[in-house]
């Protein structure tokens, strides 16, 4: 199959990339600066001109807690206008299959755990990511009406996603890419002291964007399933507080680790139930701790 990957660059594009790069499929696509995502226009242009058998939508607007709570309207705003064009042009030619990566930031922030499919809409959202999340579900009500007109439309909900194409920007950057980048920074300049946000008690499940590549393609390429939504996860998790001290063994940094719980914890627990992807033969092969050890390697 033809793959175009949208946002291919990306840390759960570049994943995806080189999952296809592996098997007998080729993939397309442009960097930002060559092709506007919020250009209807554009994107009809270059979907006429490749003819791709498979849309997978992997660009969006991302961050982590500080980047969303400061930000808001331009996470509504810039995915948004992302999935319109890009989902809109798709729809509106009726592409028969189209991948829409969206978050499991879309569920409620105290939802059942595992977290099924079903449990989206059912409760409020967490308040720091709401503006991404609303823009996920927007993205989500898109590919369901384009499955009411019978085309083979999926959206991939994956959990926290990380690897060494992570954004390690301290402002923008997710817990873990934050985490490894203020202990690398600690242990390199002999600090004695590294502050981290919350009281460190909330779980998380984390992917290696490898796996998540090979989550896509195995979705990408299947046939067509009875449902048009499908979680992606390890079942694995662990607290917030675990992972600091996982990375802070894994740089060396032997220092005092203050937590701020006057700073925002985000969801308690997100623990998604990954049953549908499992039963299409797929499971992750990369572990928290060789992943940590390849990011840990690539910033020091």
């Amino acid at each position: 199959m033809k793959i175009w990957v949208a946002g291919h660059s990306g840390l759960v594009g570049s994943g995806l990339v080189s999952s296809i790069n592996d098997s007998a499929h080729t993939w397309v696509g442009l960097r930002s600066q060559d092709l506007d995502l919020t250009d209807a226009s554009k994107v009809r242009r270059f979907v006429d001109a490749e003819s791709p058998d498979v849309v997978v939508i992997a660009a969006a607007r991302v961050g982590g807690i500080w980047a969303n709570k400061s930000r808001p309207y331009e996470f509504l705003k810039d995915n948004l206008e992302l999935e319109l064009a890009v989902l809109g042009t798709c729809l509106e030619i009726s592409h028969p299959k189209v991948v829409f990566l969206s978050s499991s930031c879309v569920y409620p922030k105290y939802s059942p755990q595992p977290i099924r499919e079903e449990f989206m809409l059912k409760g409020e959202l967490e308040e720091t990511n709401k503006s991404y999340a609303l823009a996920k579900i927007v993205g989500h009500r898109i590919v369901e009406i384009a499955v009411s007109q019978g085309l083979d439309w999926m959206t991939v909900l994956p959990t926290n996603v990380y690897g060494v194409e992570d954004n390690f920007d301290a402002q923008t950057s997710h817990v873990l890419p934050a985490l490894v980048q203020k202990f690398v920074q600690a242990h390199s300049q002999n600090e004695q002291t590294v502050e981290l946000w919350g009281d460190g008690t909330p779980l998380r499940e984390f992917i290696h964007n490898r796996d998540l590549g090979d989550a896509l393609l195995t979705i990408a390429t299947s046939e067509r399933q009875k449902y048009n939504e499908i979680n992606v996860g390890t079942g694995h998790e662990l607290s917030v507080s675990e992972l600091a001290d996982a990375i802070a063994l894994e740089v060396g940094y032997t220092g005092h680790i203050h937590w701020r719980p006057d700073m925002p914890n985000g969801t308690p627990r997100k623990l998604l139930d990954s049953t549908r992807i499992r039963e299409l033969g797929w499971k992750s092969r990369v572990s928290l701790q060789d992943g940590l050890s390849q990011v840990v390697s690539s910033r020091k």
